[in-house]
């Protein structure tokens, strides 16, 4: 499992699925921890 810690490290990332419950929630988390993050849904 990977720290919160470095997830913070990657600054930006790019979520395929965004659109859906699980990954917009883990999306706003990561927005709110201050990281910049795009998306993709089909």
């Amino acid at each position: 499992m990977t720290t919160p810690e470095a997830v913070a490290g990657l600054g930006r990332v790019h979520i395929v699925g965004i659109g859906g419950a699980g990954m917009s929630g883990i999306a706003r988390i990561m927005v709110a921890q201050g990281m910049q993050v795009s998306g993709s849904d089909a």
